[in-house]
């Protein structure tokens, strides 16, 4: 029996009991567990029928171990004190969550920053760079991969001792592994990247920068043995249950971590959630809290919320109010619990799990930017404010009566509604700005009174992105554009990449407008005068309401 427990309100338990006996007559957890493709319906199966090797990912998992430990050993005696893991979204989250909950350093260069590109350039003699893409072509790490192997070059060391590459087989990025003559871990081509926390995306980073992941997975089959049994008391069938049982009027999840045991667990949750279940306008939308900026009664109405709270193994539970659903175990026992409660979640709610059909849109709205094909479609004036310029995109509003921060709130304020969600995305370096994520998300919640969802770009473009675009289509969106003062130079591409940056946040905001959601782009040429700007204006104007 594993330490992993999940807990119910009143106000939901009604729900989740309705749901259970057909879930447990629908053997819905036991054909997980046989990975039968068919349970999300026959056209998903076509996909699924590729991508349930989570379900059981031990027998290719448990592999792993010996070559990561032996690999570690020979990065101690070549004296390797620092691991950058280049990647974004199911490739990276996993070990980021894992190395933070086990207290060891762990570089993510998950964007194309400028200022997070720089940060590969130092100490390269102590460094080794994990370039991890399940495509191969991921773009974030496409980027960060030409920097950092061009100033391994540049500096007279060799490549070889310096990369390890995780890609799955007939990937371009293995073609480049083997051009190169790099270390390679072969991933399991039927784990798709946001399940994939149990296997070689998740494993290989995290054991390298010295976690146990050995005790990971002993933790986790011992949970799975209690998740796959088809009974009322499986908590992957209740948390499940618990999570589209109200669906669609109960379609926002706001997050709670845990933040001693399960630090950034809920950023791996919000991707695992928003690119499983948002489509075809269905679909859960996870909004993080962070930090301090948890404050629940800034929510006005919450008919349409579920309140999730995150504890560690053994932990002493509070008495939570309102509806929500709570769940604690070790880091590894959540792992698998979420990916088979979302599984269970996704056929609930009638969706593929496996899919991110709105993904790609954002992807080649920024292409076709950088090969300088503007959209004259698009009217996107900005006015200047202080030192910010705003500007609104779409037809939801006359473009004219933006005239600055203010205004351009009022405007959103104006359209929102009772179901309405407010995102707002930080496109910067979020390792040097990220103290204004919680006080920006806390303001923005506090004008608006709805679940606010904070994301730092462009990697939430591989999460909740999903949700904002195929989701339900209740969001109002907020982009903060905050431009490198020093950009840099991305070897054997025809653009920087603050100009890569730029065109991503850009490229999201005119899908988002074309798809009907109100958006406000907001663009700051410094970031150490501007974030503090836009965050002591909301504060202003929040005060002034």
């Amino acid at each position: 029996m594993t330490m992993l427990s999940v807990r119910t309100s009143h106000e939901i338990q009604d729900s989740v009991e309705a749901l259970l006996p057909q879930l447990v007559k629908d053997r819905v957890a036991s054909r997980l567990a046989a990975k039968d493709a068919s349970l999300w319906g026959k056209k998903a199966a076509l996909e699924a029928v590729q991508r349930l090797g989570w379900a059981n990912p031990f027998p290719s998992s448990r592999p792993l171990l010996e070559p990561i430990a032996e690999l570690r050993g020979t990065l101690k005696e070549r004296g390797i004190k620092r691991i950058i893991l280049a990647g974004t979204g199911g490739s990276t989250l996993a070990s980021e969550v894992a190395a933070r909950a086990a207290g060891v350093e762990l570089a993510v260069i998950d964007s194309t920053d400028p200022g997070m590109l720089a940060d590969t350039l130092t100490d390269l003699e102590t460094t080794l760079m994990i370039v991890a893409s399940k495509s191969g072509s991921t773009l974030e790490m496409d980027v960060a991969f030409r920097v950092f192997s061009d100033a391994i070059e540049q500096a007279g060391l060799k490549l070889s001792e310096h990369v390890v590459v995780i890609t799955d087989p007939g990937s371009p990025l293995e073609q480049l592994a083997n051009k190169h003559r790099l270390l390679m871990f072969t991933a399991d081509p039927t784990v798709g990247g946001r399940f994939s926390a149990l296997a070689a995306f998740g494993l290989v980073p995290t054991g390298l920068a010295g976690v146990d992941v050995d005790r990971v997975l002993t933790e986790a089959m011992d949970a799975q043995a209690e998740f796959i049994l088809d009974n009322p008391e499986n908590p992957a069938l209740i948390l499940g249950a618990a999570l589209a049982g109200q669906h669609p009027q109960r379609n926002k999840l706001v997050i709670h971590d845990d933040t001693a045991c399960l630090p950034g667990f809920s950023a791996w949750i919000e991707q695992l959630v928003a690119e499983s279940t948002g489509k075809q306008g269905l679909g859960l939308v996870p909004t993080v809290q962070i930090g301090s900026s948890a404050n629940e009664d800034s929510i006005e109405r919450t008919d349409d919320v579920l309140h999730v709270y995150l504890h560690g193994a053994n932990t002493t539970l509070p008495e939570e109010a309102g509806p929500s659903v709570t769940v604690s175990g070790s880091l590894a026992a959540q792992f698998i619990v979420w990916e088979y409660a979302v599984a269970v979640a996704c056929r609930i709610i009638g969706v593929n799990p496996f899919d991110q059909p709105d993904v790609e849109a954002s992807k080649q709205a920024a292409q076709n930017l950088l090969a300088g094909e503007p959209n004259s479609t698009h009217n996107e004036r900005g006015a200047t404010d202080g030192p910010v310029s705003v500007a609104a995109y779409g037809s939801w509003i006359d473009h004219s009566k933006i005239t600055g921060l203010e205004s351009a709130i009022e405007a959103l304020r104006e359209v929102a509604t009772e179901r309405s969600y407010v995102a707002i995305n930080v496109f910067t370096d979020r390792n040097s700005h990220r103290d204004v994520a919680a006080p920006l998300q806390q303001t923005i919640t506090d004008i608006f009174h709805r679940p606010t969802a904070f994301g730092w770009g462009p990697r939430f473009l591989h999460s909740t992105g999903q949700a904002h675009k195929g989701g339900p289509a209740e969001g109002i969106f907020i982009h903060v554009l905050a431009r490198s003062v020093n950009d840099i130079t991305v070897p054997g591409l025809n653009h920087t990449g603050g100009e890569q940056l730029a065109a991503q946040a850009t490229g999201d905001a005119r899908v988002l407008a074309e798809r009907g959601r109100p958006v406000v782009m907001i663009k700051v040429d410094d970031p150490a005068v501007g974030l503090p700007y836009i965050v002591d204006k909301l504060k202003a104007i929040q005060a002034a309401a």
